[in-house]
Parts: structure tokens; C-alpha cells; sequence
């Protein structure tokens, strides 16, 4: 949930990757360790909405570091322009196994 105050569950398991059902239990989770908060979204009170609490932005950081730190060691073998057209490719693969917010793989 970087950059945006708050996403809802259809939006997070498409950008997971993950089916709704999946994201769904994994938040329950995250709600109950105190992480996150759901509330139904103004526009529509079918659809949940999951927005980080305090304790959750300040587990966010140094996993956030280590995402970075990992992700510098899995390209350090390549060039800046490689590594460019890696992550471009990579973007386009799951472009193309998205449909309309939902995961297909």
C-alpha cells in the first residue's frame, strides 16, 4: 500500500497477483495484528477498503528495505539498461494476465 492512503481488497489481490479470497484472509490477518483497518468505501459499502494504521506504516519501512536491498542484489549482475528492460518486461507479462483488475494466472 504505497502511495495511496487506502486501496480496496479487488485492487490489492490484482496488484499482488493473488485471488481476492487469498488477500481477503491474509488482511483479516494484518487487521488483527493491527496493521491495517477496513471501512466500506464511500462510493459503494459492498466494497471494502484496507488503509494502513500507525503500526502498519511502521512495519512497512525496513521491509520496504529489504525488498530494495534484495532487488539491488538479484540485478547487480546486470547494467542499468538491462535492468530497465527486465522490469519493463516483467510490467508487460503481468499486464498481459491481468483483465480488468482480476488476476487470471
Amino acid at each position: 500500500m504505497s502511495g495511496k492512503d487506502s486501496l480496496s481488497i479487488n485492487k490489492l489481490a490484482s496488484t499482488m497477483l493473488a485471488k481476492q479470497p487469498t488477500v481477503t484472509k491474509l488482511v483479516g490477518r494484518m487487521q488483527d495484528a493491527g496493521w491495517v483497518k477496513r471501512c466500506d468505501a464511500a462510493h459503494d459499502k459492498r466494497q471494502s477498503l484496507v488503509s494502513l494504521t500507525a503500526a502498519g506504516r511502521r512495519k512497512k519501512q525496513p521491509l520496504l528495505k529489504q525488498v530494495k536491498a534484495h532487488e539491488a542484489q538479484v540485478v547487480s549482475a546486470l547494467s542499468r539498461e538491462p535492468t530497465h528492460e527486465l522490469k519493463r518486461m516483467l510490467e508487460s507479462l503481468i499486464a498481459a494476465n491481468t483483465t480488468a483488475g482480476e488476476n487470471v494466472v
